[in-house]
């Protein structure tokens, strides 16, 4: 994926340590960004999940199959019936959303006890308008 994005951007990433989540300032992983995309690499793991903050990379736009992009309207993204994810702020409107979700066989969900796993596209809403696409799942819990 490194060298997809560089020759995608013509640019080398930026690439930076990312310490554990607990301030115990051990770095767990390291997050390669270019303009508009990044991915993180964690230590021991082949898990790097991406996120798309522009629409477009490169020159080439990035948008779910229904449309939906960096950009698009919290309406727009609500009009697909999306998954309810996570309300971040409290305030009773999801910031976060899942769209094309689709089951993962042998996984278990984490928020849907006793059901398989799902994973999906993971919209990030800021200020009423998508800041990232993401990949999600209610399986991990990473």
């Amino acid at each position: 994926m490194t060298a997809f994005l560089t020759e995608l951007t013509d640019a080398d990433p930026q690439i930076e340590d990312v310490e554990d989540w607990w301030g115990g300032e051990t770095v767990v992983a390291h997050r390669y960004s270019w303009e508009g995309a990044s991915f993180v690499v964690f230590e021991n793991s082949t898990w790097a999940p991406t996120a798309i903050t522009a629409p477009s990379i490169g020159g080439v736009p990035v948008s779910t199959r229904d449309g939906i992009a960096v950009g698009s309207s919290r309406e727009q993204v609500e009009a697909l019936d999306p998954l309810e994810v996570w309300d971040e702020d409290g305030d009773g409107a999801f910031d976060q959303l899942g769209l094309e979700t689709r089951v993962v066989p042998d996984t278990r969900s984490l928020s849907r006890p006793g059901e398989t796993g799902e994973e999906y596209i993971l919209v990030v809403i800021s200020d009423g308008a998508v800041s990232s696409l993401q990949h999600g799942n209610d399986f991990s819990d990473l």
